[in-house]
């Protein structure tokens, strides 16, 4: 036979259970913005920076290509008098197009490399955040159920009435005979005397 449970307050319960609930929802509320934080900079990552740095470095290797091509040309041009072109605005070019090109390779580097460690960030994460999960998607709403139970038996015992005790047999009420020294229902007195003091031969005699 399990033990009678003490209830101070109904009012208690109902507000811890609607406190559990705000706090349910916060919960799957945080995980769910976290969730779609994680996505954006996964998506962020892994489309707009991986494709950016790719597209860069691609255009940036042509540009370094060129830069080569007319340093090489400057340098077999020659003068009128037979002299060899100054291939000095070339060689700037060319050094501005090299540090253009490997900047992107460090970028696209860099990228990929966020791009692991993020991954094992997530998983720690998933980790970290599994017993808390669980709780928000079933240890919560098992519990809000419970309460609710609980709140229904509590409802239910405080309305029920309490029952009418009856009369005991013999009492005045009941109809039965006058407890002594009291005066019956037809108003004489024990001892055959009226309220008006007159013996019932007395009243006989009146007549």
């Amino acid at each position: 036979m399990s033990d009678p449970a003490r209830v101070d307050s109904i009012e208690a319960i109902a507000a811890f259970r609607t406190a559990l609930c705000l706090f349910g929802e916060k919960v799957r509320a945080g995980l769910l913005e976290a969730d779609a934080e994680i996505q954006r900079a996964a998506m962020w990552l892994r489309q707009d920076m991986t494709g950016y740095w790719s597209a860069q470095l691609a255009k940036r290797g042509e540009a370094l290509a060129r830069a080569k091509l007319e340093l090489t040309r400057k340098k077999l041009q020659k003068t009128p008098l037979g002299g060899r072109q100054s291939g000095v605005d070339e060689e700037k070019a060319l050094a501005v197009a090299q540090r253009r090109f490997e900047e992107a390779e460090r970028k696209q580097a860099a990228v990929r490399r966020w791009i692991r460690q993020l991954d094992q960030e997530v998983f720690n994460y998933r980790g970290g955040v599994r017993a808390l999960n669980q709780a928000a998607e079933s240890d919560i709403p098992r519990a809000l159920a419970e309460l609710d139970r609980i709140l229904d038996r509590l409802d239910a015992y405080v309305s029920l009435k309490p029952a009418v005790s009856e009369p005991p047999a013999g009492s005045a009420a009941s109809g039965g005979m006058a407890r002594p020294g009291e005066p019956d229902q037809t108003g004489d007195h024990a001892d055959g005397t009226s309220r008006d003091g007159v013996s019932g031969d007395a009243r006989e005699d009146r007549t």
